[in-house]
């Protein structure tokens, strides 16, 4: 039986295999449809590639595959460039670094052990609540993977000291805030993570600097506001959870209350200079300073920042930074993927493609619209595709059109964008 299954399981992978190849390296030879051109087929078909591949073989290998392919249609030195000349891919993989100390200290860890020791919350079911999912939200900012781990597991041992049983409304509904503030928080910071792949994306795209100071002042607060609508609306109003056994919750069960060490302290220190030399660099209200950080760009800034960290020594007197070490901790998936899409964000968006023409016709009925109800259209069809669809990639196929629209029609693209973001990240519905 083992055998047999196994063998099923390879016949099925040899499939997607054979498919992700054909839409990388073939799919270019078919028909031109709509407005495309055989250079946009091309190029359309190694995103379809792509697509496909990470939805049943994982993001490596289809990622070659997609990024030979593209460049046999573009050209292979034009591909390089694109991808991994880009500054922002560098930057990603120096600011792996940089996040690598600060996990490895336990730097994220304690500034949530600090928020989860405040005292006032005890005994208050609902604030308990709220302040749980703003660690959260704090933590994923970081790492949005790792603390999903933590407090989901935060949240079990709750659970059982306590008494509140499994799959009950309480239990059901604290786990699913839980993935919900880390949707929120991935994406709140321009320039790390996932914030930073949507916010590259848009700048390649339309070839202009998205403002990081006015996307985080937007994109932050309605993070926390809609944390503090699931617990306040929808939890105690909508679902009315019975919340009274979390009265019981002590300072035992959340945090150890350990003292920051000096390490921690020094690894968060330079992220938070990292921060605002990024946020300065993006305001013209600090003139010359603006101008100067600028030159830089996020590259030069996090390398000379990892450059320093390097040189100084921990309480036990080894480097802060030990590149080696951090290196080893580089997510790949993220940074592949990112150098995709830095292709297809700029050569789809070419004219000579024909891609953008052919969606435009096909949304021509949608345009008719008034601006307010097309852009609601969008952000739902957003909010409902990336149930199925990698978030990133749901934004790559709607951004050219909605930025487009949003730009005829004299709008701030900053905050459509930002509000595009978030409904890509609505992604509960299904396991996907």
């Amino acid at each position: 039986g083992y055998v047999m299954v196994s063998l099923q399981a390879t016949k099925k992978n040899s499939i997607h295999f054979i498919l992700t190849i054909f839409l990388c390296f073939f799919f270019r030879f078919l028909p031109p449809f709509g407005q495309m051109t055989e250079y946009g087929m091309g190029i359309l078909g190694a995103f379809l590639g792509a697509i496909y591949g990470w939805s049943f073989l994982g993001m490596i290998w289809p990622s070659f595959m997609a990024l030979s392919g593209v460049g046999l249609v573009i050209g292979m030195d034009k591909m390089l460039v694109a991808a991994f000349g880009n500054y922002t891919v560098m930057g990603m993989l120096f600011m792996f670094l940089m996040t690598a100390v600060m996990d490895e200290v336990g730097a994220m860890d304690m500034l949530v052990n600090k928020i989860l020791g405040a005292k006032f919350m005890y005994g208050k079911p609902w604030i308990l609540l709220g302040v749980i999912y703003f660690a959260a939200f704090i933590g994923g900012m970081f790492n949005a993977m790792v603390m999903t781990i933590v407090f989901i597991q935060l949240f079990i041992s709750i659970f059982q000291k306590v008494g509140i049983a499994p799959y009950s409304k309480l239990a059901t509904t604290m786990l699913i805030g839980v993935p919900i503030a880390m949707m929120m928080a991935q994406i709140a910071f321009p320039f790390i993570g996932q914030g930073l792949s949507l916010t590259s994306t848009y700048t390649m795209m339309f070839q202009q600097q998205m403002n990081y100071a006015s996307y985080m002042l937007f994109i932050i607060p309605m993070g926390l506001f809609i944390l503090f609508f699931y617990v306040n609306v929808i939890m105690r109003f909508v679902f009315r959870v019975d919340v009274s056994p979390l009265k019981n919750v002590d300072a035992s069960m959340l945090g150890d209350g350990a003292k920051a060490n000096r390490d921690q302290i020094v690894s968060l220190v330079f992220f938070a200079v990292f921060m605002c030399i990024m946020l300065i660099a993006s305001l013209s209200f600090f003139g010359p300073l603006q101008q100067f950080l600028a030159q830089f760009g996020m590259f030069g800034v996090v390398a000379i920042i990892v450059g320093i960290m390097m040189m100084i020594k921990r309480e036990d007197g080894t480097p802060l930074l030990n590149f080696y070490k951090a290196a080893a901790k580089i997510g790949w998936d993220p940074v592949l993927l990112l150098a995709f899409i830095m292709v297809m964000a700029y050569y789809m968006n070419d004219p000579s493609t024909g891609i953008t023409t052919t969606m435009m016709s096909w949304l021509t009925p949608f345009t008719k619209l008034s601006p307010m109800i097309f852009i609601v259209v969008a952000l739902l069809f957003a909010a409902i595709i990336t149930n199925i669809a990698n978030n990133l990639i749901t934004v790559v196929m709607i951004m050219p059109v909605l930025g487009q629209f949003a730009l005829q029609a004299g709008m701030d693209t900053t905050y459509i964008m930002a509000i595009l973001f978030m409904c890509a990240h609505f992604a509960l519905a299904t396991p996907a």
